[in-house]
């Protein structure tokens, strides 16, 4: 079993990792938005026939 200074750390280091998973997870959220935004504009536009060949 791992002494307590041992424990502590790896605490550390699993909510340092912890925290950037919610960082990543939430830049990942952020761009499929923007990705459903833009499909959405671009089909708009294309139902508008303002689409360029």
């Amino acid at each position: 079993m791992a002494s307590l200074p041992e424990q502590q750390e790896i605490v550390a280091v699993l909510d340092r990792l912890l925290g950037r998973e919610e960082e990543v997870r939430q830049s990942a959220e952020s761009v499929l938005a923007a990705i459903d935004s833009m499909k959405q504009s671009i089909l708009a536009r294309a139902f508008r026939e303002e689409l360029g060949a």
